[in-house]
């Protein structure tokens, strides 16, 4: 009976060695290549599928190294290249791709700033906005994100129209920007806020120790 070839170990005359993979190799923006970029071709490669559709990559997934970044931005670049098994140089072009295509936009650093003691106040504004002919929410959406006061804001879908997260150094200058700013940007409804008053997650983070969680009580 003729012997199985195996999957390792070294080639002897009734183990014949298979040929090694090669390793695809990663282009600048993080995705393999494939042979027909115009059509919806697709691979797999480090456990995430990329296709390329209409001529741009598409990843239904995300790049572990966006993976790692994302939890912690603080990773050096030969730390990331020993968790993915590629060269620090990859690691170093891809990480600028992302930046060059403004899929990394930025690394910050998450506070407690309950621990700082910072005498700054955070609101959650409603926002009613009627959107324009030609460009929609977006328009009014982007004038609004570019005030220094606002750290955040989103399109929504339900009750109100945009949802923006301001920050101050007191509550008058929150409601001062609401009044003077805000409200008589044309196209503006009406608004709604919302004060924050105690942090307990930040980003995926949790503010408080672990140790200070407290338990729910099991009755019988």
């Amino acid at each position: 009976m003729a012997r199985t070839p195996s999957l390792s170990g070294p080639a002897t005359a009734g183990n014949p060695a298979l040929p090694k993979r090669r390793r695809p190799t990663v282009s600048p923006h993080g995705c393999l290549p494939v042979r027909d970029r115009r059509g919806a071709g697709r691979v797999a490669g480090r456990g995430f599928s990329l296709a390329w559709v209409g001529g741009a990559c598409y990843n239904p997934g995300m790049d572990p190294l966006l993976k790692l970044l994302r939890e912690n931005a603080a990773y050096r670049p030969s730390q990331l290249a020993a968790l993915l098994q590629l060269s620090e140089a990859e690691v170093v072009a891809k990480i600028k791709a992302y930046e060059a295509n403004r899929v990394i936009l930025g690394y910050r650093t998450v506070l407690n700033e309950e621990r700082l003691d910072l005498k700054q106040v955070r609101a959650i504004i409603e926002v009613k906005i009627t959107p324009e002919r030609e460009g929609g929410f977006d328009r009014i959406a982007e004038r609004i994100a570019k005030y220094d006061e606002v750290r955040a804001c989103h399109l929504m879908s339900g009750a109100y129209d945009l949802l923006v997260e301001v920050e101050g150094s007191d509550l008058r200058e929150v409601a001062m920007f609401v009044a003077s700013k805000l409200a008589t940007i044309q196209g503006v409804l009406s608004t709604a806020t919302h004060f924050v008053l105690k942090p307990y997650k930040e980003q995926g983070l949790l503010v408080a120790r672990e140790g200070n969680e407290e338990r729910l009580a099991i009755t019988p």
